[in-house]
């Protein structure tokens, strides 16, 4: 006899054939039966507003379906938590709305793929693949697209980094900023606020390219000498 566990707290239970269970069947609201229902154990239908409290679950733990067809649950590597509305894959403590944990990166032929993979479903080389981040309006949804990484569109295979508002996108290292794009297209470099097209705050001073080779400077860097002229070592 095949065992298989029905249904738990759905709101509806349609069966378009014949079922055999043998453990306990809980369910709720309109129920349609298209075949034989063999129930050995017990029925337990819940009114409106009622709960039900299995012993053998986890709290926060997603149910699914393992090998066999058995229902079954892993609470240390994929978990709920209502209380804070986070969800965790490979962890049982989520940080954040979602928060992924792994030990091992993804691979894709010969690229490594990281943790998290996002794919267009089309065959072609130019595809348009992007993360995007919004505010939200009164009701919820989203409202204003603050930033957009990712391709640019389906006919090229450019990639943008797109601050959406007035403001600077910031690259940096070592938990600060290192150069910034402002809103007029200025590119600042040892800088956040640059005052022309291209401004670098920060060159090693030499008198000369012996001087700059001697330093430890190496063919195609820049420095500048003591009236502040821009050199490059040759």
């Amino acid at each position: 006899m095949t065992k298989k566990l029905l249904s738990v707290l759905l709101t509806s239970l349609i069966l378009a054939g014949s079922a055999v269970a043998e453990d306990t069947i809980v369910y709720s609201g309109p129920r349609v039966i298209g075949g034989d229902l063999t129930v050995q154990g017990e029925i337990l239908i819940l009114n409106a507003g009622e709960t039900l409290s299995i012993a053998d679950l986890t709290e926060g733990s997603i149910l699914f379906v393992g090998p066999g067809g058995l229902i079954t649950q892993d609470s240390a590597k994929l978990v709920w938590n209502d209380s804070l509305n986070r969800a965790g894959i490979g962890t049982n403590n989520p940080r954040s709305i979602l928060h992924i944990k792994g030990s091992t990166s993804g691979t894709v032929g010969d690229n490594p793929a990281g943790q998290l993979i996002i794919q267009d479903p089309s065959l072609l080389d130019n595809t348009n693949i992007c993360i995007t981040g919004y505010n939200s309006d009164i009701g919820g949804n989203p409202k204003t697209q603050k930033w957009y990484f990712g391709s640019s569109s389906s006919s090229n295979q450019d990639v943008i980094i797109l601050n959406r508002a007035a403001a600077n996108l910031h690259f940096g290292t070592s938990g600060a900023s290192k150069m910034v794009i402002n809103s007029d297209g200025d590119v600042g470099i040892g800088t956040n606020v640059p005052t022309s097209k291209l401004q670098v705050v920060g060159l090693p001073q030499y008198a000369d390219n012996a001087a700059a080779l001697l330093g430890g400077l190496t063919v195609g860097a820049f420095y500048r000498n003591a009236t502040g002229t821009l050199m490059v070592v040759y």
